[in-house]
């Protein structure tokens, strides 16, 4: 990214697979409108897609790309569960990755994770839990300070409870601490030296309570801007196991040109190979692209553009849509057309993607 966009997503998320083929739904019906609402996943939506070979134990896929999304409840009556499968029945595969944005709060609506739907969708263990833990408490708009963190004063409250459900849980998950935090929404929670300590703190304290199914990733924005700043936020290879960034083709959201996958992709991931981080697998933590009102299949080139981006990008193992939208013009839901659609199931179901 060449232009930091902070957005505020946070507060609060029998078809057959190819059903929802672009070509089926009408112009003008979004896709989340096409759906019938469906809260369990069936065995066929367990046991479908997925890659050709295993992960290791940090999860690292040995062929292919790990495949995830994040996306909200469209309604408090449904939960977020729904569309997550409905997405998965869109592109006939099921999600590698399921990623949730859970607070500081320790509280039963958004700090308490895994929650009931995390705990439905990771039930087999097929799909891996994805956690980005924020030390903000959306409720009140407060948040810990990293000073603080480090200093234990949250060790009673909120880290060892999350540490106590992590552990009675058992398969793998991931988890990212404070998910962009070289962004200037950040500022206030402390230094670069802050974050690092809060974030060695609450590792430590986890592995000190016994707990030892967690991988853990480090996400900054990936903004070429912000890398010094980046690169003092950086942890340590001793407590990274996966590094990330958040790509976008923002184009008209933020007035900057479009851009194919590749150049959105490129800059950061040269970045990491060039500071010490080549030996580590990347992850993107959220990716996407809005629409071209203009032209209205570039949206599907995009994202059918994306495998053959990642295969020259060879360091990244996994990658999650961020399916959702902060205005009318920053919309990155694969669901908000049948181009978009389209394009995503094609890149989902990608040889190289799927290590097939």
């Amino acid at each position: 990214m060449t232009v930091q966009l902070h957005r505020s997503r946070r507060v609060g998320g029998a078809l057959a697979a190819l059903a929802l083929a672009a070509a089926l739904i009408p112009s003008g019906t979004s896709v989340a409108q096409s759906v019938a609402p469906r809260v369990a996943p069936s065995r066929a939506d367990i046991d479908s897609s997925t890659l050709a070979c295993g992960v290791n134990r940090r999860l690292v896929p040995s062929c292919g790309v790990s495949w995830g999304v994040y996306t909200k409840q469209r309604t408090a009556a449904e939960g977020w569960a729904t569309p997550f499968v409905q997405i998965e029945r869109a592109i006939g595969r099921r999600f590698d990755l399921v990623k949730r944005y859970h607070d500081w709060s320790n509280s039963g609506g958004n700090g308490q994770f895994p929650d009931q739907y995390e705990r439905q969708l990771g039930a087999t263990g097929q799909r891996t839990l994805y956690f980005a833990w924020t030390s903000n408490i959306w409720s009140t708009g407060s948040f810990a300070h990293w000073r603080d963190i480090a200093n234990g004063e949250y060790d009673s409250s909120v880290i060892l409870p999350a540490a106590k459900r992590l552990k009675a849980w058992g398969k793998p998950v991931f988890i990212d601490f404070d998910h962009e935090m070289d962004g200037r929404t950040r500022t206030a929670n402390g230094t670069p030296a802050d974050y690092v300590a809060a974030y060695r703190h609450i590792q430590d304290v986890m592995a000190n309570a016994g707990v030892t199914n967690v991988v853990w990733a480090w996400v900054p924005t990936g903004t070429m801007a912000n890398v010094g700043r980046i690169k003092a936020m950086y942890p340590g290879d001793a407590y990274v196991d996966w590094v990330g960034y958040d790509p976008y083709n923002f184009f008209r959201c933020n007035g900057s040109p479009w851009e194919d996958p590749y150049r959105s992709l490129a800059p950061f991931y040269g970045w990491l190979q060039d500071n010490g981080m080549a030996d580590k697998p990347i992850l993107l933590g959220e990716y996407g692209s809005v629409p071209d009102p203009d032209n209205v299949g570039r949206i599907k080139d995009w994202y059918g553009g994306v495998p053959a981006a990642l295969k020259r990008l060879p360091h990244i193992k996994a990658v999650i849509q961020w399916n959702s939208q902060t205005s009318t013009i920053c919309d990155f839901r694969v669901t908000g057309s049948p181009a978009a659609l389209s394009g995503f199931r094609s890149a989902a179901n990608a040889p190289y993607v799927t290590g097939g």
